[in-house]
């Protein structure tokens, strides 16, 4: 499966550095709430490799979750 990356501002994104589209609504700001089911959403002021870095532990959180593991388990499992 192929995922898109999207860069969001700061003052979008605030608080997070990223978020990804197989979170549930319980687990996202309802203002991200017509966010696509494969893509990741980064912050465009994150230094090149702070973002590689954060990019890499999204996409271990959603391949965890495709598998079955709910987000929180998902995001520990994935680290960083």
């Amino acid at each position: 499966m192929k995922y898109r990356v999207v860069k969001k501002t700061r003052k979008f994104m605030y608080p997070y550095i990223a978020m990804h589209g197989h979170l549930t609504e319980r687990d996202r700001p309802t203002r991200m709430d017509n966010m696509h089911y494969n893509t990741i959403y980064v912050r465009d002021d994150l230094p090149s490799e702070r973002q590689r870095r954060v990019l890499l532990h999204e996409y271990r959180e959603m391949k965890l979750m495709e598998k079955g593991l709910p987000y929180k388990k998902a995001h520990r499992k994935a680290g960083y």
